[in-house]
């Protein structure tokens, strides 16, 4: 017969010494051990339970459900409604109808240290510190305040700021000892982006560095540095003051000019440092006249993007050469 509601198995059919044995109650008992052995769950897996699985309640350091290989590691069930999962013989949490206990402190990690969070002993509000890669508890520090479950600011006059009708900034005004909107002079909200406003002629701002291109365009709200300003077509590229002493020139003072050569009295070329783009660039070149002569042809007779050549006569052209006292050369134009 069938298993009573205790799990307990009755033979159908029994039999007495020296007595006949008949088929008829033999099937009977083998067609009714077969059915419950159908019955039983199989160690292999093959069938799955049709009812509940019932297990023993167990202890800590033998749990009702566990391991083959690891006795004092699982599930057990230590009062009514309540289920505990056991690791080595120790409690680690426990379920019941209230919720999850944690018998152990919680290591938090994700990929990280898994720094384990004890109990902090306070009021505390946890965070995930990224350059220890772990969790940890953050401090509620001055100005903060845990009531029950909401995180509040403790100053006073911050809850008390009325809507200022504008963007604004929320400041601590320390001296004060309370908070207030900052005004916003020379700044713009969009959204929630802070920018500085562009400058003009009224008000301090952004100001946007000229590049080569348009310094030489002189493109309107763009600004130089000190290095980019030579490159505006009204400002000389380069200047030399040449002094000529016993019919030899030398270089007195000078701006982006590399060196000068006498090529014969009354005749030197200046090198450039920083050439010009080309050679069609304007050369303005006088001198400190120290002869008698009011007529005193001056001659650029030689020019390219990085060497200007020039050449003083005394009187008409065509007159011998003179050297000045000193020679005064400066050019205008697009440097490479």
């Amino acid at each position: 017969m069938p298993r009573n509601g205790s799990g307990t198995m009755s033979v159908s059919n029994t039999f007495s010494a020296a007595t006949e044995i008949k088929s008829s109650p033999m099937n009977a008992n083998f067609t009714d051990i077969a059915s419950e052995i159908t019955g039983s769950l199989p160690r292999d897996g093959q069938a799955a339970m049709t009812g509940q699985l019932k297990s023993a309640n167990g202890t800590e350091g033998a749990p009702g459900i566990t391991w083959g290989s690891d006795l004092d590691t699982g599930i057990y069930r230590p009062s009514a409604g309540t289920q505990a999962v056991v690791s080595e013989g120790v409690t680690v949490a426990t379920f019941a109808s209230t919720g999850l206990t944690l018998e152990e402190a919680l290591p938090i990690g994700s990929g990280g240290t898994g720094a384990v969070l004890t109990d902090p002993g306070a009021d505390r509000v946890l965070f995930w510190d990224d350059s220890a890669g772990a969790g940890a508890w953050l401090t509620v520090g001055t100005g903060l305040e845990i009531s029950t479950t909401t995180l509040a600011l403790s100053h006073l006059g911050i809850q008390s700021l009325a809507d200022p009708n504008a963007d604004r900034i929320m400041m601590w005004d320390d001296s004060a000892g309370g908070a207030q909107w900052l005004g916003l002079s020379g700044l713009t909200i969009t959204d929630t982006t802070l920018a500085v406003d562009a400058a003009t002629t009224s008000a301090a701002g952004i100001v946007e560095t000229a590049t080569k291109a348009e310094m030489q365009a002189e493109t309107s709200g763009k600004y130089p540095d000190a290095a980019i300003l030579k490159n505006h077509p009204g400002i000389a590229k380069f200047w030399a003051k040449v002094t000529v002493t016993a019919g030899t020139p030398a270089v007195s003072d000078s701006y982006n000019v590399t060196s000068v050569t006498d090529v014969d009295t009354g005749d030197l070329t200046l090198t450039i440092a920083n050439d010009f783009a080309d050679a069609d660039w304007c050369c303005h070149v006088s001198v400190n006249r120290n002869i008698s002569s009011s007529n005193v042809p001056l001659h650029i007779y030689s020019q390219a993007a990085g060497t200007v050549s020039v050449r003083l006569r005394s009187g008409a052209d065509g007159n011998p050469a003179v050297d000045p006292s000193a020679w005064f050369i400066s050019g205008f134009g697009a440097l490479a």
